[in-house]
């Protein structure tokens, strides 16, 4: 370690580091005072950790496919438990991909071995949490409720309150967020935190539960010079507290973000360029005759040397051959002992490191992996029905303060019951107002089904937070399913009853309760079956636009097959055969058409010779009675002899394939 030491002297008193210099070698213990955190070696000491250490070796993975291309190959390394590595490289270096192999998320080429403490067999889930680039986030929800749900979600059940609060508390603080606690994340049309805040409640929502080891891909993408820095220092600090093993992707980091990284991993065309301690990395510039100028960023130095992206310019320049090189180099630098990787190991090998007071509050009194904090998702029924509770509790915290997704949907039934009302206001039983009464149920179920389109936003959100959650194993699609049925039913039963209470009296429809509590089991089932088709639509394309674009015209197109615009008899075979009666609306317009007007007689008006006149065929004309049944209607219509009841069931049917659908697509999701 005297090498290591005299080196780590050397550079800081070296013009490639302009910031040690300007303070001065002596307040180097001091850096975290200014804005910096300090390397884990230097915290003063506290009650002892064991180290952890994560290991790869012969990583690599392989496109499938007639042209396999590889993408990574002859990975080889160690990190160690309170220590941060930088995957670095230019666009199409490998380093998501490499992310993605050493997580488990993709599976690495044959031969691949990743270990956790030397156990090839361990469970990554039980261990990790993978930060992925962007922010999946409920925006109404405040700081300290979205990290309150993560942490029920991650942590045992047994857990007390006020055990999982403290969590909560000490992970806001160690972040930095505790003064937003209380601030909501944001939405479209409330603003909220800013972008550095919302990367940090992301990574808080990682590491409530104490994972053993941290993925964040380009945890700085999209933030300023100054957020940037902040976010790391947060997580630098959280990783030597914690003794959490940190890997990280990141674009051309600023010299202030490099230094706090203990290691590096530079990558060109998925092989090792540099993979040693950050602080060595200027002594493997100068063994490669290419030094680093003065005061410029290691970093950017590293990413010059192996980006050929602009090659083409020099003629004869072979890319390939040059990167091939620079891997060979940096094999022989490393198998000579000329970097201090071995030095390190062996520094390892006996080592126990300071736990922080905070890191008490995150661990078991069992130190083997296997008791850890992280092992909470069993796969016992209680658990998953715990999950499904939490789940609907924070869904119905959504759906509860979400303006757009619900309040918004909920006053447009009520307007557009207002608007039919006024419309269609007392129709009476009079014969020629027989087409606009099965206008209102034509209407009516197509405006359910149009309606549905609208909650597509508010259920990409919640996917995307799904995606999260269930790459970290906190649970899975099952729950996630359950729990989105049980908060849509709710809504679904109130919209209905609203929309059907302001038109129900207003129009006239065939009194009686028990009518109208079959036409609220009608509607109802109408708009269920409408929203599990919207989020299976959603799910299947995960875009606003496109997701609302294709629910608006399949529903458009059940509109044109339902029985009302063309009497079904009069439907083109195919139409007929294999559009008519699979679509939900078919099923909606002619339940709630025979409910209406079954036992109902309509007044048929006389011409001035004493012809009775109705605006259908009517069986009562023989018999001299100048009036209607509906009866009569609902057999021209050809309605008359479909059963209610099986047709409610075939509505369940088509919920259930939709849900059914609906859980294959969110099971296979990965982004």
């Amino acid at each position: 370690m005297a090498q290591h030491s005299n080196l780590r002297s050397q550079l800081i008193q070296s013009k490639h580091f302009p910031y040690f210099n300007s303070m001065g070698k002596d307040n180097y213990i001091d850096l975290e005072s200014n804005g910096v955190p300090t390397p884990a070696s230097l915290y003063p000491p506290g009650p002892m950790r064991e180290k952890h250490k994560l290991s790869w070796s012969d990583l690599g993975f392989k496109t499938n496919g007639k042209k396999s291309k590889t993408i990574l190959s002859e990975q080889n390394g160690t990190i160690y438990s309170g220590e941060m590595m930088a995957v670095l490289g230019p666009s199409g270096a490998g380093k998501s991909t490499f992310l993605d192999v050493i997580s488990k998320k993709a599976k690495g080429s044959p031969g691949t071995i990743i270990s956790f403490n030397d156990d090839p067999k361990f469970d990554m889930r039980e261990l990790a949490q993978y930060v992925e680039q962007d922010d999946a986030l409920i925006g109404v929800l405040s700081v300290r409720e979205t990290i309150e749900f993560a942490a029920k979600l991650s942590l045992p059940t047994n857990i007390t309150r006020g055990e999982l609060l403290k969590r909560v508390d000490v992970t806001m603080k160690s972040l930095g967020i505790s003064e937003i606690a209380n601030n909501r994340i944001g939405t479209p049309i409330q603003r909220g935190i800013s972008g550095g805040q919302k990367r940090r409640v992301t990574i808080a929502c990682a590491v409530v539960s104490h994972p053993r080891i941290l993925f964040l891909d380009e945890p700085t993408s999209g933030l300023d010079s100054q957020t940037s820095q902040e976010v790391m220092q947060s997580i630098k600090q959280l990783a030597v507290e914690q003794g959490i093993i940190v890997l990280c992707t990141i674009h051309q980091p600023k010299w202030e973000i490099f230094q706090m990284f203990d290691q590096c991993l530079l990558l060109a065309s998925g092989k090792t360029m540099y993979q040693a301690p950050t602080i060595e990395l200027i002594n493997y510039f100068d063994y490669l005759g290419k030094p680093c100028p003065a005061y410029t960023n290691p970093a950017d130095h590293a990413i010059s040397l192996v980006n050929t992206d602009f090659s083409n310019k020099n003629p004869g320049f072979d890319s390939e051959k040059y990167l091939t090189g620079l891997s060979q180099k940096w094999k022989s630098y490393s198998r000579n002992g000329s970097g201090s990787t071995a030095e390190l190991k062996d520094d390892y090998t006996d080592m126990k490191t300071p736990r922080t007071p905070a890191e008490s509050l995150f661990t078991n009194k069992s130190n083997s992996p296997s008791t850890m904090i992280m092992r909470s998702r069993t796969s016992d029924f209680y658990n998953w029905c715990y999950k499904v509770t939490v789940l609907c509790h924070r869904s119905q915290l959504n759906s509860q303060r979400n303006l757009l997704a619900y309040t918004a949907r909920m006053a447009m039934y009520i307007m557009m019951g207002l608007l039919i009302a006024t419309v269609w206001l007392h129709l009476g039983t009079s014969s020629d107002k027989i087409n606009e009464r099965l206008s209102i149920h034509s209407f009516g179920v197509t405006f359910i089904a149009f309606m549905s389109v609208s909650g597509i936003p508010s259920f990409l959100e919640e996917r995307m937070v799904y995606v999260r959650e269930r790459a970290n194993g906190l649970y899975g699609p099952s729950a996630f399913l359950i729990s989105s049925t049980l908060i849509t039913i709710p809504f679904v039963f109130v919209c209905c009853s609203l929309f059907l209470l302001i038109v129900y009296w207003a129009v006239d429809l065939k009194p009686g309760a028990d009518t109208w509590f079959r036409f609220l089991a009608y509607y109802f089932l109408t708009s269920f079956v409408a929203e599990c088709q919207s989020v299976l639509i959603a799910a299947l394309i995960p875009d606003n636009v496109a997701a609302i674009s294709l629910g608006s015209f399949i529903n458009g197109f059940w509109m044109c097959v339902q029985g009302y615009f063309i009497r079904t008899p009069n439907l083109p075979k195919f139409y007929y055969y294999f559009v008519h009666w699979i679509s939900f609306q078919t099923y909606g317009f002619v339940l709630n058409t025979k409910n209406d007007l079954e036992d109902v007689l309509f007044s048929c008006t006389q011409s001035s010779e004493g012809q009775c006149q109705c605006s259908y065929p009517s069986s009562l004309q023989q018999k001299g009675i100048c009036a209607l049944p509906g009866e009569d209607i609902l057999e021209y219509l050809e309605i008359k002899d479909k059963n209610k009841v099986l047709f409610a069931f075939a509505m369940l049917i088509i919920a259930v394939v939709y849900r059914l659908l609906f859980y294959l697509v969110i099971r296979m999701t990965k982004k």
